[in-house]
């Protein structure tokens, strides 16, 4: 199991999101399908995939887990600085996100340099959850009781449900203005992407 795998299941285990979630692939599986794929189109697809499954992570835990470590952490400079960190790790996530989103390749150079910056990603964010586990997750294991936990599974839940399906890099990340913006973004990408899936069909279909 690779790095990014084993956090993210630690991360899901730490908030008792499994069973209230079960997400049909992980991340780890979104990057292999990008790695496998045949055709341009497949890895098209695998990574807008990959970029709305980890836009809802982030928003998710930017509203549940990253409060509750500045909250709850045992050391409160040392909260403060990892909560910096882990929404810095965001934004910066979100810039790529948002480039592979945007980007469609169509030539051997192009692809070359989206190869690239996917991969680049994918280093930041087995970084970034590894960092997350050892110094986010495991303290908080040791303050939290099973109840908080099972609170803190649904909340998370509840923001990966109505979370943002785009990485918007140019908004909120902090947990006060993100807990009101976040659901209504997300309301709004979903009302984007269901029409973007009609207009598809529809043309499709003609």
């Amino acid at each position: 199991m690779s790095q990014i795998d084993s956090a993210c299941v630690c991360v899901c285990a730490c908030v008792c999101v499994c069973a209230a979630l079960r997400l049909p692939y992980s991340s780890r599986d979104l990057f292999n399908r990008y790695d496998t794929a045949v055709t341009t189109q497949a890895k098209v697809a695998a990574a807008r995939e990959l970029v709305r499954h980890i836009s809802r992570h982030a928003s998710a835990e930017e509203r549940t887990l990253y409060p509750l470590v500045r909250e709850k952490h045992p050391q409160p400079n040392l909260a403060k600085m990892l909560y910096d960190r882990m929404v810095m790790d965001d934004q910066v996530n979100k810039q790529i996100l948002d480039f592979l989103e945007t980007h469609v390749p169509s030539g051997e150079a192009e692809w070359a340099v989206y190869d690239a910056t996917l991969a680049k990603f994918r280093s930041l964010e087995e970084e970034h959850l590894a960092t997350e586990e050892a110094e986010v997750i495991e303290p908080l294991r040791q303050v939290l009781d099973q109840a908080a936990l099972t609170k803190l599974g649904r909340k998370w839940a509840a923001a990966f449900a109505n979370a943002p399906t785009h990485p918007h890099p140019g908004g909120p990340s902090d947990a006060a203005r993100a807990r009101l913006l976040h659901p209504v973004v997300g309301l709004i990408d979903r009302m984007r992407d269901a029409l973007t899936t009609e207009s598809s069909s529809s043309a499709g279909g003609h």
